[in-house]
């Protein structure tokens, strides 16, 4: 009997194991597969969670009494933490509005050395043409001057051959 239960083991054992889905796949929700079987550059929508956060107290609607009421619930030591705290806001809005006066002030001396920099190059660079006109107009005249030594020496030749 043993025999019989080794030879089933081994029959199927030898068999090889499939393992089929029995039919077609589908998308759900009846969207169509793309041809060629890839999706390549199409985005997948992905549903985000936010977590969820505590409320923020609501808008005090009347400041004068709201606040004053709420002062007078703090402990001493509150009330000195948020003095502190207060004051520690006014005067990091002031450092924040001087050094915005600052940087407009370095940056508008900055574009104003720059400008005079510029001015100073094209008054540079206008002197420059300026000169080299000068001296191809020079250059010129010399040509003309002697060009026109050359001929009177050829007149000179030409005039003392003929004697």
């Amino acid at each position: 009997m043993s025999e019989t239960k080794d030879k089933e083991q081994e029959d199927t054992s030898k068999k090889t194991k499939t393992l089929s889905l029995g039919g077609t796949l589908s998308l759900k929700g009846g969207a169509k597969p793309t041809p060629g079987g890839t999706t390549r550059g199409s985005g997948v929508a992905v549903e985000v969670r936010r977590k969820r956060t505590a409320p923020t107290q609501a808008p005090a609607q009347d400041t004068s009494s709201g606040d004053s009421d709420d002062l007078r619930q703090l402990t001493a030591e509150e009330r000195e933490a948020r003095i502190e705290a207060l004051k520690k806001a006014e005067e990091y809005a002031k450092q924040k509005k001087e050094q915005r006066a600052q940087d407009a002030k370095e940056r508008e001396e900055y574009e104003a050395k720059k400008t005079e920099q510029e001015e100073k190059e094209d008054a540079a660079e206008k002197a420059r043409q300026a000169e080299l006109e000068e001296l191809r107009r020079i250059e010129e005249e010399e040509k003309q001057k002697a060009e026109a030594n050359r001929k009177q020496a050829e007149a000179q030749v030409a005039t003392k051959q003929p004697t």
